[in-house]
């Protein structure tokens, strides 16, 4: 009696286990399924660093930029923020990071050296800097996106 009491709980005790696993494999199933397509969608684009002091620059580099000699440029700027993903920043921005960072790279250069070769090459690399991140950046979306590509049909074909 014993043995078959001892019999009958094992077997109630697989069933529940059993019950238990699949349901937390299916779960996780779920669970990753969310996060690929999260991740796919992307995340919030995050706030800009010195954003209020970009504010005020914004109406002088508005002005800039439609110069007919800049046009093409903010065009540009504003074709790589797209590839980027970053629609909700506009050309101003990035030229006020420019003159932001080749300013920088004036002061620092220039006071730490104080050679006015040194000081020039840091000013001209402080305003490309920006622009070569932007190249980067857009052309790392592009590849994420292209790796992800399979992930993303895979998960529409088992949504659908």
């Amino acid at each position: 009696m014993t043995t078959l009491l001892l019999v009958l709980s094992a077997a109630g005790a697989g069933v529940f286990f059993h019950g238990l696993a699949l349901g937390a494999l299916q779960k996780i199933s779920r669970y990753q399924q969310t996060v690929r397509l999260k991740h796919w969608m992307g995340q919030a684009p995050r706030a800009l660093p010195l954003q209020s002091f970009l504010y005020f620059l914004e109406n002088h580099l508005n002005l800039l930029l439609r110069h007919p000699g800049m046009e093409t440029y903010g065009r540009r700027v504003n074709r790589l923020l797209q590839r980027m993903g970053r629609g909700d920043v506009k050309a101003p921005s990035v030229v006020g990071y420019q003159v932001l960072s080749a300013l920088a790279g004036l002061a620092v250069f220039g006071f730490l050296t104080g050679d006015p070769l040194f000081s020039t090459a840091a000013f001209l690399l402080g305003g490309v800097l920006p622009l070569l991140w932007l190249r980067d950046k857009a052309a790392a979306r592009e590849a994420k996106l292209l790796r992800d590509l399979p992930n993303a049909l895979e998960v529409i074909s088992l949504c659908s």
